[in-house]
């Protein structure tokens, strides 16, 4: 059993995961205390259609999107118990981050989001990062390709360290590590990833800290 604060737990992610982890958040808002978007749209965007999704949640450039009728939708459904209580959203903490060289999600794609947040949550708890000259690729500092390359794994070397600025936005004077961080990982199965035509498994990393012990861990 893991260790965890569970009143402390983020999610966040970074293109189609980032589509995930704001999905994650506006769903199940009680379970999750922030997000990280790293280019992302907002919930249901897609309207459960690939073109839509392929078109208007990605490179659209010319129509705006649809925030104040996606947050009544989002109302709605969690007045009729689809959703969490929108009420949790209230006190989280939002970290958008969009490479002025992306061009995979647009800017306004991915601004609809924090607008979407902003129905939600008070706009000094969304920090927004648009002045990076990154691509679309997780930024990093001494870690990765050219930050104007996208390339596999999609970290580029930025000059900026997005993970450890994420991180420290969600939980303020977080102590940085001093040393080698064991990186082993755990592997887990999806159970209905194969209908979705996703793998059956994922790789898991947990923390020294988070496994057993007293204290727990964020």
């Amino acid at each position: 059993m893991l260790n965890i604060d569970k009143d402390r737990v983020t999610a966040s992610g970074v293109s189609a995961g980032a589509h995930m982890a704001h999905q994650l958040h506006i769903a199940y808002s009680d379970q999750f205390s922030g997000v990280g978007i790293v280019s992302g749209g907002p919930y249901n965007c897609a309207d459960n259609s690939m073109n839509t999704a392929l078109g208007r949640c990605m490179v659209n450039t010319d129509n705006p999107l649809p925030v104040m009728e996606i947050a009544a939708g989002i109302r709605e459904a969690a007045a009729a118990g689809e959703l969490a209580d929108t009420t949790n959203l209230a006190d989280d903490r939002v970290w958008m981050f969009h490479g002025t060289n992306d061009t995979t999600i647009s800017a306004q794609v991915h601004d609809a989001t924090a607008a979407l947040y902003a129905e939600f949550i008070p706009v000094d708890q969304i920090k927004q990062v648009n002045d990076v000259p990154a691509t679309h690729l997780f930024p990093a500092k001494e870690q990765g390709s050219a930050c104007d390359e996208m390339l596999p794994p999609f970290v580029g070397n930025c000059d900026y360290d997005a993970a450890g600025i994420r991180l420290e936005y969600f939980y303020p004077g977080l102590t940085a590590p001093t040393g080698g961080v064991e990186t082993a990982f755990q592997e887990v199965t999806l159970p209905g990833a194969g209908d979705a035509e996703m793998m059956d498994t994922a790789y898991l990393f947990v923390p020294p800290a988070c496994v057993g012990g007293e204290k727990s861990c964020a």
